[in-house]
């Protein structure tokens, strides 16, 4: 079951860079990155207090799709504010601070879980309200403006898959995600 659940967390996961990618070129890479934490909070508690084995896997599901919205428009604000010559550092820094948390976090989760399981829960809601709240007052918008001939534009997101190139690169990567993701499934 324990598998079932890790996996369903992957799938909404999968799902989130998609939606995540629209709604930041749609609706703005702040108010995607606010959905995702406020959305995100309210799914771990929710995930704390479900019992039920088909309540676990859609609270499951629904965490990895909510917790992940946010990381396309993290990526494309990095993209928005920082010069071309500059990015391999920045996404290099926003990937050792993501790193570095989630390490900071695993030591906490152990002693937190000492106390109350619950306290897991409360405490990741709670940070990702923090990180909200970071964003809502200090995090201003940085999507470029469109202009008119493709404001009117839908978004096709198939068009990514037709280049061998990239898809090729997309499944390596899904690849090389199963294997580095072995640890939270075992």
């Amino acid at each position: 079951a324990a598998g079932l659940y890790v996996a369903l967390y992957g799938a909404g996961s999968l799902l989130a860079g998609p939606l995540g990618g629209v709604l930041a070129d749609s609706l703005g890479r702040r108010p995607t990155m606010l959905i995702s934490a406020c959305l995100g909070a309210l799914a771990m508690l929710q995930l704390g207090i479900a019992r039920d084995p088909w309540h676990l896997a859609e609270a499951t599901l629904l965490l990895g799709l909510v917790n992940d919205l946010g990381r396309p428009a993290r990526q494309a604000a990095v993209a928005d504010l920082v010069p071309s010559a500059d990015r391999a550092r920045a996404y290099g820094l926003l990937y050792w601070a993501v790193n570095l948390g989630f390490a900071g976090a695993s030591v906490l989760a152990g002693l937190l879980s000492k106390v109350s399981p619950w306290l897991l829960f409360v405490a990741d809601a709670a940070t990702t309200l923090v990180f909200g709240a970071v964003v809502f007052f200090l995090v201003p918008e940085t999507r470029p403006e469109r202009p008119p001939e493709q404001k009117s534009q839908k978004t096709d997101l198939t068009a990514p898959y037709r280049d061998t190139v990239f898809t090729a690169f997309v499944l390596t990567q899904l690849l090389l995600a199963f294997v580095f993701f072995q640890d939270s499934s075992t």
